[in-house]
């Protein structure tokens, strides 16, 4: 995990928790790479926070009430995070059409444009690659 969660306030981190959780069911399905990120994060959490992530997992989309992003949070926080939502995605081997649509909402709501999106996006390709040549090697170990 590279999101600095030490510099995050409360607010900030149940927020990025929920982004993890919205990540980690963009595709309808959750892979248990997906949720050592997941972990992680709560790890971060309180008790009553834990437990509206929970809640949030079993709902069904992606709340748009994240798009309001939390007083305080620094362009550069957002680039790490939204770089961490895609290797969440990734993380998987897999990238579906709606993790696709996922990434381009976040990236609307982060306020970034059209080419930091399509970059981001291309690095999360490479991602993709890297991480399917690494279940290769471990495949043929």
């Amino acid at each position: 995990m590279n999101v600095p969660l030490n510099e995050f306030n409360d607010e900030q981190k149940l927020w990025y928790g929920l982004l993890v959780a919205s990540a980690t069911k963009a595709d309808g399905e959750v892979d248990s790479s997906e949720v050592e990120f997941l972990i992680k994060a709560l790890h971060f959490l309180g008790d009553k926070q834990k437990k509206q992530v929970n809640q949030y997992l079993k709902a069904d989309g992606i709340s748009k009430k994240l798009s309001k992003i939390p007083e305080g949070t620094t362009k550069k926080q957002l680039a790490i995070v939204f770089t961490e939502l895609i290797w969440i995605i990734v993380s998987d081997g897999k990238l579906t059409k709606n993790e696709v649509r996922f990434i381009k909402t976040i990236s609307g709501w982060f306020g970034f444009d059209e080419a930091y999106y399509k970059k981001t996006l291309h690095w999360g390709e490479q991602m993709l690659k890297a991480e399917k040549y690494r279940r290769a090697l471990v495949n043929n170990a």
